[in-house]
Protein backbone atom coordinates (compact mmCIF):
# COMPACT_ATOMS: atom_id res chain seq x y z
CA UNK A 1 0.00 0.00 0.00
CA UNK A 2 1.89 1.29 0.75
CA UNK A 3 11.93 6.81 -13.60
CA UNK A 4 12.54 6.46 -16.28
CA UNK A 5 15.87 5.78 -17.55
CA UNK A 6 17.16 5.40 -21.09
CA UNK A 7 18.45 1.73 -21.51
CA UNK A 8 22.32 1.63 -22.77
CA UNK A 9 23.16 -1.33 -25.49
CA UNK A 10 26.58 -2.53 -24.46
CA UNK A 11 29.49 -1.27 -27.28
CA UNK A 12 30.92 -3.14 -29.52
CA UNK A 13 33.99 -4.95 -27.95
CA UNK A 14 35.27 -5.89 -31.88
CA UNK A 15 35.77 -1.98 -32.34
CA UNK A 16 39.80 -1.40 -33.25
CA UNK A 17 41.04 0.92 -30.67
CA UNK A 18 42.17 3.75 -33.16
CA UNK A 19 38.72 3.39 -34.83
CA UNK A 20 36.49 5.90 -32.95
CA UNK A 21 33.63 4.45 -30.81
CA UNK A 22 30.63 3.92 -32.31
CA UNK A 23 27.51 6.16 -31.45
CA UNK A 24 25.97 4.81 -28.38
CA UNK A 25 22.04 3.60 -29.60
CA UNK A 26 19.52 4.40 -27.10
CA UNK A 27 16.05 3.00 -26.35
CA UNK A 28 13.02 5.29 -26.75
CA UNK A 29 12.05 6.14 -23.15
CA UNK A 30 8.39 5.41 -24.15
CA UNK A 31 9.35 1.97 -25.12
CA UNK A 32 10.84 2.05 -21.79
CA UNK A 33 8.30 3.65 -19.88
CA UNK A 34 5.53 1.05 -21.32
CA UNK A 35 7.53 -1.94 -20.49
CA UNK A 36 7.89 -0.80 -17.35
CA UNK A 37 4.07 -0.57 -17.22
CA UNK A 38 3.08 -3.60 -18.63
CA UNK A 39 5.59 -5.52 -15.82
CA UNK A 40 3.53 -3.44 -12.88
CA UNK A 41 -0.11 -4.48 -14.48
CA UNK A 42 0.79 -8.18 -14.91
CA UNK A 43 1.90 -8.81 -11.05
CA UNK A 44 -0.56 -6.94 -10.33
CA UNK A 45 -3.38 -9.05 -11.95
CA UNK A 46 -1.04 -12.09 -10.22
CA UNK A 47 -1.29 -10.83 -6.98
CA UNK A 48 -4.77 -9.35 -6.68
CA UNK A 49 -6.04 -13.17 -8.30
CA UNK A 50 -9.77 -12.33 -8.97
CA UNK A 51 -10.13 -10.52 -5.67
CA UNK A 52 -11.45 -7.29 -6.77
CA UNK A 53 -14.67 -7.88 -5.15
CA UNK A 54 -12.50 -6.53 -2.05
CA UNK A 55 -12.71 -2.72 -3.73
CA UNK A 56 -14.55 -0.70 -1.45
CA UNK A 57 -18.24 -0.01 -2.97
CA UNK A 58 -18.27 2.89 -0.40
CA UNK A 59 -17.93 6.41 -2.64
CA UNK A 60 -16.20 7.83 -0.61
CA UNK A 61 -13.45 5.57 -0.51
CA UNK A 62 -13.74 4.01 -4.13
CA UNK A 63 -10.13 3.72 -5.42
CA UNK A 64 -9.37 1.96 -1.65
CA UNK A 65 -8.33 -1.74 -1.77
CA UNK A 66 -9.40 -3.61 2.03
CA UNK A 67 -6.21 -4.66 2.35
CA UNK A 68 -6.38 -6.97 5.34
CA UNK A 69 -6.47 -10.62 3.35
CA UNK A 70 -4.49 -8.76 0.17
CA UNK A 71 -1.60 -7.88 2.60
CA UNK A 72 -1.55 -10.84 4.10
CA UNK A 73 -1.52 -13.48 1.21
CA UNK A 74 0.46 -10.74 -0.66
CA UNK A 75 3.72 -11.22 1.85
CA UNK A 76 3.19 -14.88 2.12
CA UNK A 77 5.68 -16.36 0.10
CA UNK A 78 5.12 -20.04 1.02
CA UNK A 79 2.04 -21.96 2.16
CA UNK A 80 2.78 -23.09 5.56
CA UNK A 81 0.83 -25.44 8.33
CA UNK A 82 -2.56 -24.15 9.16
CA UNK A 83 -2.34 -21.98 6.35
CA UNK A 84 -0.37 -19.59 8.66
CA UNK A 85 -0.03 -15.98 7.04
CA UNK A 86 3.68 -14.44 6.82
CA UNK A 87 2.94 -10.76 8.03
CA UNK A 88 1.88 -8.23 10.74
CA UNK A 89 3.16 -7.60 14.23
CA UNK A 90 2.50 -8.49 18.09
CA UNK A 91 3.10 -7.81 22.01
CA UNK A 92 5.07 -8.25 25.46
CA UNK A 93 3.64 -10.31 28.43
CA UNK A 94 3.57 -9.47 31.74
CA UNK A 95 3.15 -10.79 34.94
CA UNK A 96 -0.02 -10.92 36.68
CA UNK A 97 -1.51 -7.90 38.04
CA UNK A 98 -3.50 -7.00 41.62
CA UNK A 99 -6.21 -4.94 40.65
CA UNK A 100 -9.60 -4.37 42.54
CA UNK A 101 -9.66 -7.29 45.14
CA UNK A 102 -12.96 -7.79 43.77
CA UNK A 103 -11.68 -8.96 40.21
CA UNK A 104 -9.60 -11.34 39.16
CA UNK A 105 -6.34 -9.64 37.20
CA UNK A 106 -6.51 -11.10 33.57
CA UNK A 107 -3.87 -13.81 32.86
CA UNK A 108 -0.84 -12.45 31.40
CA UNK A 109 2.02 -15.13 31.30
CA UNK A 110 1.91 -17.52 28.85
CA UNK A 111 2.04 -21.19 29.43
CA UNK A 112 5.58 -23.00 30.68
CA UNK A 113 7.96 -23.82 27.79
CA UNK A 114 6.12 -20.99 25.39
CA UNK A 115 9.47 -19.27 25.28
CA UNK A 116 7.32 -15.77 26.13
CA UNK A 117 9.04 -13.00 27.90
CA UNK A 118 8.06 -11.34 30.48
CA UNK A 119 7.82 -7.46 31.71
CA UNK A 120 5.65 -5.58 34.18
CA UNK A 121 2.78 -4.90 33.46
CA UNK A 122 1.61 -2.28 31.93
CA UNK A 123 4.32 0.42 32.44
CA UNK A 124 3.28 3.42 34.24
CA UNK A 125 1.58 6.31 31.69
CA UNK A 126 1.81 9.74 32.40
CA UNK A 127 -1.52 10.41 30.63
CA UNK A 128 -3.63 8.34 32.83
CA UNK A 129 -3.33 5.47 30.31
CA UNK A 130 -4.59 2.82 33.24
CA UNK A 131 -7.18 0.12 31.81
CA UNK A 132 -10.31 1.22 32.28
CA UNK A 133 -9.22 4.93 33.04
CA UNK A 134 -11.37 7.82 31.71
CA UNK A 135 -8.79 8.93 29.34
CA UNK A 136 -9.90 12.40 27.32
CA UNK A 137 -11.29 11.70 23.26
CA UNK A 138 -9.01 12.81 20.81
CA UNK A 139 -9.00 12.96 17.35
CA UNK A 140 -6.63 13.13 14.91
CA UNK A 141 -5.55 16.63 13.81
CA UNK A 142 -6.88 18.34 10.93
CA UNK A 143 -4.67 17.44 8.48
CA UNK A 144 -4.33 16.44 4.53
CA UNK A 145 -3.10 13.49 4.70
CA UNK A 146 -6.20 12.03 7.03
CA UNK A 147 -9.63 11.48 5.36
CA UNK A 148 -12.21 10.64 7.78
CA UNK A 149 -15.28 8.74 6.35
CA UNK A 150 -17.79 5.15 8.04
CA UNK A 151 -17.26 2.52 6.01
CA UNK A 152 -21.30 0.32 5.50
CA UNK A 153 -22.35 -2.18 3.51
CA UNK A 154 -25.59 -1.90 1.40
CA UNK A 155 -28.23 -3.86 -0.46
CA UNK A 156 -27.19 -5.36 -3.87
CA UNK A 157 -23.62 -3.91 -3.30
CA UNK A 158 -21.65 -7.59 -3.46
CA UNK A 159 -22.59 -7.85 0.49
CA UNK A 160 -24.40 -10.77 2.13
CA UNK A 161 -27.22 -9.04 4.17
CA UNK A 162 -30.06 -10.05 6.67
CA UNK A 163 -31.50 -8.73 9.84
CA UNK A 164 -28.83 -5.51 9.25
CA UNK A 165 -25.50 -7.64 9.50
CA UNK A 166 -23.35 -7.17 6.42
CA UNK A 167 -20.86 -9.55 5.39
CA UNK A 168 -18.52 -9.19 2.48
CA UNK A 169 -17.99 -12.69 1.07
CA UNK A 170 -14.68 -13.16 -0.77
CA UNK A 171 -15.26 -16.72 -0.87
CA UNK A 172 -17.37 -18.84 -3.04
CA UNK A 173 -19.46 -19.77 0.37
CA UNK A 174 -22.94 -18.65 0.75
CA UNK A 175 -23.81 -18.65 4.51
CA UNK A 176 -27.16 -18.08 5.66
CA UNK A 177 -27.00 -15.51 8.11
CA UNK A 178 -30.44 -15.68 9.41
CA UNK A 179 -30.00 -19.14 10.14
CA UNK A 180 -26.80 -18.02 12.16
CA UNK A 181 -28.78 -15.86 14.18
CA UNK A 182 -30.96 -17.89 15.02
CA UNK A 183 -27.90 -20.41 16.40
CA UNK A 184 -25.86 -19.74 19.79
CA UNK A 185 -22.70 -19.80 19.48
CA UNK A 186 -20.75 -22.80 21.49
CA UNK A 187 -19.63 -21.46 23.88
CA UNK A 188 -19.67 -23.90 27.38
CA UNK A 189 -19.99 -22.99 30.68
CA UNK A 190 -18.15 -19.75 32.59
CA UNK A 191 -16.35 -19.33 28.95
CA UNK A 192 -12.75 -17.50 29.01
CA UNK A 193 -11.57 -15.19 26.67
CA UNK A 194 -8.01 -15.59 25.20
CA UNK A 195 -6.73 -12.02 23.90
CA UNK A 196 -3.59 -11.81 21.52
CA UNK A 197 -1.84 -9.79 19.12
CA UNK A 198 -0.07 -11.27 16.03
CA UNK A 199 1.03 -7.95 15.36
CA UNK A 200 0.92 -6.29 18.54
CA UNK A 201 3.41 -3.06 17.05
CA UNK A 202 0.28 -2.02 15.42
CA UNK A 203 -0.06 1.79 16.49
CA UNK A 204 -2.16 4.28 16.04
CA UNK A 205 -1.94 8.31 14.74
CA UNK A 206 -0.61 10.42 17.42
CA UNK A 207 -2.49 13.44 18.32
CA UNK A 208 -1.39 16.24 20.77
CA UNK A 209 -2.25 14.54 24.16
CA UNK A 210 -1.34 11.38 22.84
CA UNK A 211 2.22 12.44 21.48
CA UNK A 212 4.16 9.42 21.06
CA UNK A 213 7.02 7.97 18.65
CA UNK A 214 6.27 5.90 15.24
CA UNK A 215 8.06 3.72 13.02
CA UNK A 216 7.88 2.92 10.12
CA UNK A 217 4.67 1.31 9.04
CA UNK A 218 2.85 2.97 11.59
CA UNK A 219 4.32 0.49 14.28
CA UNK A 220 5.33 1.70 17.68
CA UNK A 221 7.21 -0.80 20.46
CA UNK A 222 6.11 1.10 23.30
CA UNK A 223 2.98 -1.58 24.92
CA UNK A 224 1.22 1.88 26.07
CA UNK A 225 0.80 3.42 22.76
CA UNK A 226 0.26 0.18 20.49
CA UNK A 227 -2.45 -2.23 19.72
CA UNK A 228 -1.64 -4.09 22.79
CA UNK A 229 -2.99 -0.96 24.94
CA UNK A 230 -6.29 -1.43 23.21
CA UNK A 231 -6.34 -5.37 24.66
CA UNK A 232 -5.29 -3.93 27.94
CA UNK A 233 -8.75 -1.81 27.94
CA UNK A 234 -10.45 -4.55 26.51
CA UNK A 235 -9.56 -7.17 28.94
CA UNK A 236 -10.22 -4.85 31.41
CA UNK A 237 -13.73 -4.24 30.70
CA UNK A 238 -14.56 -8.16 30.47
CA UNK A 239 -12.86 -8.81 34.09
CA UNK A 240 -14.99 -5.52 35.22
CA UNK A 241 -17.57 -8.01 34.18
CA UNK A 242 -16.51 -10.97 35.85
CA UNK A 243 -14.76 -12.49 33.18
CA UNK A 244 -11.93 -14.38 33.05
CA UNK A 245 -9.25 -13.22 30.10
CA UNK A 246 -5.95 -14.14 29.52
CA UNK A 247 -4.49 -11.39 27.89
CA UNK A 248 -1.18 -12.50 25.95
CA UNK A 249 0.99 -9.11 25.03
CA UNK A 250 3.81 -10.90 23.70
CA UNK A 251 5.35 -9.00 20.42
CA UNK A 252 5.30 -11.58 17.81
CA UNK A 253 6.17 -8.83 15.84
CA UNK A 254 9.22 -7.45 17.17
CA UNK A 255 11.98 -9.13 15.16
CA UNK A 256 10.16 -9.62 12.07
CA UNK A 257 6.54 -8.69 10.70
CA UNK A 258 7.10 -11.77 8.35
CA UNK A 259 6.13 -14.98 10.12
CA UNK A 260 4.32 -13.76 13.24
CA UNK A 261 1.12 -15.84 12.46
CA UNK A 262 3.11 -19.30 12.99
CA UNK A 263 4.28 -17.64 16.34
CA UNK A 264 0.96 -16.73 17.83
CA UNK A 265 -0.38 -20.01 16.59
CA UNK A 266 2.35 -21.46 18.91
CA UNK A 267 1.77 -19.46 21.45
CA UNK A 268 -2.40 -19.84 21.53
CA UNK A 269 -2.12 -23.53 21.12
CA UNK A 270 -0.55 -23.88 24.30
CA UNK A 271 -2.91 -21.38 25.88
CA UNK A 272 -5.74 -23.68 24.80
CA UNK A 273 -3.88 -26.80 25.79
CA UNK A 274 -3.29 -25.60 29.22
CA UNK A 275 -6.72 -24.32 29.61
CA UNK A 276 -9.46 -25.95 27.68
CA UNK A 277 -12.21 -23.36 29.29
CA UNK A 278 -10.72 -21.13 26.75
CA UNK A 279 -14.04 -20.28 24.39
CA UNK A 280 -13.12 -16.87 22.83
CA UNK A 281 -9.63 -16.51 20.94
CA UNK A 282 -9.74 -12.75 19.39
CA UNK A 283 -6.61 -12.01 17.62
CA UNK A 284 -6.50 -8.27 17.91
CA UNK A 285 -5.34 -5.67 15.49
CA UNK A 286 -5.38 -1.83 13.80
CA UNK A 287 -6.26 -2.17 10.02
CA UNK A 288 -4.24 0.00 7.91
CA UNK A 289 -5.89 2.23 4.82
CA UNK A 290 -4.02 4.53 3.22
CA UNK A 291 -4.31 6.34 -0.60
CA UNK A 292 -1.90 7.76 -2.90
CA UNK A 293 0.60 10.42 -1.52
CA UNK A 294 0.51 8.80 2.56
CA UNK A 295 -3.12 9.56 2.76
CA UNK A 296 -5.14 7.83 6.21
CA UNK A 297 -8.22 6.80 5.98
CA UNK A 298 -10.04 6.94 9.42
CA UNK A 299 -13.00 5.64 10.30
CA UNK A 300 -15.18 6.73 13.45
CA UNK A 301 -18.85 6.78 14.42
CA UNK A 302 -20.26 8.93 17.17
CA UNK A 303 -20.81 6.93 20.63
CA UNK A 304 -22.68 9.36 23.03
CA UNK A 305 -20.14 12.37 22.00
CA UNK A 306 -17.43 10.25 22.00
CA UNK A 307 -15.39 9.42 18.73
CA UNK A 308 -15.06 5.54 18.24
CA UNK A 309 -13.15 3.45 15.79
CA UNK A 310 -14.93 1.32 13.67
CA UNK A 311 -13.93 -2.39 13.94
CA UNK A 312 -13.63 -5.39 11.81
CA UNK A 313 -14.61 -8.83 12.42
CA UNK A 314 -12.84 -11.16 10.12
CA UNK A 315 -13.85 -14.65 9.47
CA UNK A 316 -11.35 -17.48 7.97
CA UNK A 317 -12.56 -20.23 5.99
CA UNK A 318 -11.15 -23.65 4.68
CA UNK A 319 -11.72 -21.74 1.01
CA UNK A 320 -7.67 -21.53 0.26
CA UNK A 321 -6.83 -24.99 1.19
CA UNK A 322 -6.43 -24.67 5.39
CA UNK A 323 -7.85 -27.32 7.22
CA UNK A 324 -10.65 -25.29 8.74
CA UNK A 325 -13.76 -27.57 9.25
CA UNK A 326 -15.29 -26.22 11.59
CA UNK A 327 -15.24 -22.17 10.10
CA UNK A 328 -19.05 -21.77 10.51
CA UNK A 329 -18.96 -22.01 14.46
CA UNK A 330 -16.39 -18.92 14.24
CA UNK A 331 -19.04 -16.89 11.70
CA UNK A 332 -21.71 -17.26 14.15
CA UNK A 333 -19.61 -15.98 16.95
CA UNK A 334 -19.09 -13.26 14.04
CA UNK A 335 -22.66 -12.49 13.54
CA UNK A 336 -23.67 -12.29 17.22
CA UNK A 337 -20.81 -10.22 17.80
CA UNK A 338 -21.48 -7.74 14.83
CA UNK A 339 -25.28 -7.28 15.50
CA UNK A 340 -24.52 -6.65 19.47
CA UNK A 341 -21.74 -3.93 18.35
CA UNK A 342 -23.86 -2.14 15.98
CA UNK A 343 -27.08 -2.16 18.75
CA UNK A 344 -24.44 -0.38 21.16
CA UNK A 345 -23.14 1.75 18.95
CA UNK A 346 -24.87 1.82 15.24
CA UNK A 347 -22.13 1.70 12.53
CA UNK A 348 -19.45 0.81 14.67
CA UNK A 349 -19.20 -2.29 13.22
CA UNK A 350 -17.93 -2.17 9.24
CA UNK A 351 -19.16 -5.28 7.01
CA UNK A 352 -17.50 -8.34 7.92
CA UNK A 353 -15.07 -10.00 5.88
CA UNK A 354 -15.10 -13.17 4.93
CA UNK A 355 -12.10 -14.99 3.77
CA UNK A 356 -10.33 -17.79 2.00
CA UNK A 357 -7.77 -17.75 4.51
CA UNK A 358 -8.23 -19.49 8.01
CA UNK A 359 -5.89 -16.82 9.62
CA UNK A 360 -4.72 -19.54 12.57
CA UNK A 361 -9.30 -19.62 13.30
CA UNK A 362 -9.04 -23.24 12.83
CA UNK A 363 -7.43 -23.21 16.53
CA UNK A 364 -11.15 -22.93 18.12
CA UNK A 365 -14.54 -22.86 17.35
CA UNK A 366 -14.71 -19.31 18.80
CA UNK A 367 -11.44 -17.52 17.27
CA UNK A 368 -11.93 -14.35 14.95
CA UNK A 369 -9.36 -11.74 13.95
CA UNK A 370 -10.41 -8.49 15.07
CA UNK A 371 -9.18 -5.39 13.43
CA UNK A 372 -9.80 -1.95 15.74
CA UNK A 373 -9.90 1.39 13.74
CA UNK A 374 -7.06 2.00 11.42
CA UNK A 375 -3.73 4.20 10.81
CA UNK A 376 -6.04 7.26 10.23
CA UNK A 377 -7.53 6.74 13.80
CA UNK A 378 -6.44 8.16 16.94
CA UNK A 379 -5.59 6.10 20.54
CA UNK A 380 -8.26 7.28 22.46
CA UNK A 381 -10.51 5.98 19.58
CA UNK A 382 -9.45 3.19 19.27
CA UNK A 383 -9.65 2.72 23.38
CA UNK A 384 -13.33 3.64 23.29
CA UNK A 385 -14.12 0.94 20.55
CA UNK A 386 -12.26 -1.94 22.81
CA UNK A 387 -14.88 -0.57 26.01
CA UNK A 388 -17.72 -1.20 23.10
CA UNK A 389 -16.32 -4.64 22.03
CA UNK A 390 -16.26 -5.28 25.32
CA UNK A 391 -19.59 -4.51 26.32
CA UNK A 392 -21.13 -6.04 23.13
CA UNK A 393 -18.63 -10.01 24.46
CA UNK A 394 -20.87 -9.46 27.81
CA UNK A 395 -23.96 -10.13 26.08
CA UNK A 396 -23.15 -12.68 24.52
CA UNK A 397 -21.33 -14.16 27.14
CA UNK A 398 -23.86 -13.63 29.36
Amino acid sequence: MEKNSSIICPENAANAPDKPDPPRRRRPVRTTVILLTAITLVFAAINLKGRLSLIFSDPAVSALLLSSELDAEAESGSTLPHALLLDELGGSLPAETSADSSEAPAETSLPTGSGASESVYPPAAANVRAPGAAVPSTVPNSADDVITTVIRGSSGSGYLEYGGVYIKNNTYYSPDISALQKKSPALGEDPAVLIIHTHSTECYLPTELDSYKTEAGDRCFDTDYNVVRVGDELAASLKKAGIRVIHDRTLFDAESYTGAYGKSYAAAKKWLENDPSIAIVLDLHRDALNAEGNVRYRLAVDNGGVSAAQILLIVGTDAGGAAHPGWMQNLCLGVHLQTELNALCPDIARPMLLTNSSYNQEISPGALLVEVGTNGNSLSEALESARVLGAALCKIIG
